[in-house]
């Protein structure tokens, strides 16, 4: 039976349909189509039944599916425990890294570390979707949830940081009155709405991107719910005289078990560890409240 079968059963199975499945694998559509049909004649069974919402698993392909999946963990796992055993700080290391944190804050410490170890590849994946550590999609992942979520039981890390937000305007708007930026259109009186020192403002229009919002506060278009780590850093906006501290989300840093200790994610785990230790203020809002004092 060929792996490459499976993987591609599985994508169907998964995204249900050939062109979803097409896509995750990296291979043409007609490549899928081929090998599913050879696949089924493998099995001598019907996999799925093709429907106008797309490909449904049959009772035979959803008991195939159970087995596979095993098979599959047990692919990733065998294949984790070979870099895990690889001690040389050399080779690639796989990165996921959240798009914000990427480009406006991460970066200066990414390069130093490639400066300083050489001989480590860093392939960085740099995605508002979380990628999977379980199927060595990643190595090492920077990621930001919601304030009391847990990672799956699978991975290790550490919360490094929550941090906090705050209501930011442009210099030239201090004083003045002021719409608020929202988060999404659907939104009437949203919890961040009321719990602001105005909450009696209206939500003159929406952004559905953090970084475009900030972009839009900086240009003068209203004022709006900001981490103060980029915030604080843009010399054109302030925060809205009173505005209060508020709790944003959680930053962790994580990898899979079976590659804690393995010396190239260990130093990568500690040096971020360090990084963001030495950033606390200004992840916590604090930063600009000592300099206002």
């Amino acid at each position: 039976m060929d792996w490459d079968d499976l993987k591609v059963f599985l994508a169907i199975a998964r995204k249900g349909s050939v062109r979803g499945a097409a896509d995750e694998l990296k291979i043409n559509q007609s490549t899928v189509s081929r090998r599913i049909v050879a696949f089924e004649k493998t099995v001598n069974s019907t996999l799925f039944e093709k429907l106008p919402s797309g490909y449904e698993l049959t009772d035979v392909g959803q008991n195939i599916l159970e087995n596979v999946e095993i098979i599959e963990e047990q692919v990733f796992s065998i294949d984790r425990s070979l870099f895990s055993q690889k001690d040389e700080l050399s080779g690639s290391l796989n990165v996921a890294l959240p798009v914000p944190l990427a480009n406006n804050f991460l970066m200066p410490a990414i390069a130093r570390f490639s400066k300083n170890y050489p001989n480590i590849r860093l392939d960085l994946a740099v995605s508002a979707t979380p990628t999977n550590l379980s199927k060595r999609e990643t190595d090492v992942a920077i990621r930001i949830i919601k304030i009391g979520e847990m990672p799956p039981p699978y991975l290790v890390g550490r919360k490094l940081v929550t941090y906090a937000e705050s209501t930011y305007v442009a210099k030239s708007r201090l004083n003045k009155n002021n719409s608020w930026i929202g988060k999404s259109e659907a939104e009437v009186t949203p919890n961040w709405l009321n719990d602001s020192i105005l909450p009696k403002t209206k939500i003159g229009h929406s952004i559905d991107n953090l970084m475009t919002t900030l972009e839009a506060v900086k240009a003068g278009m209203g004022m709006a719910i900001l981490p103060c780590c980029f915030a604080d850093l843009e010399e054109s906006i302030v925060r809205v005289p009173n505005a209060k501290l508020q709790p944003g989300r959680e930053i962790w840093l994580l990898t899979h078990i079976d590659l804690k200790n393995t010396p190239k994610v260990r130093l990568f785990l500690d040096y971020m560890k360090a990084f963001f230790e030495q950033h606390q203020t200004l992840l916590e809002g604090k930063t600009q409240l000592t300099q206002d004092k």
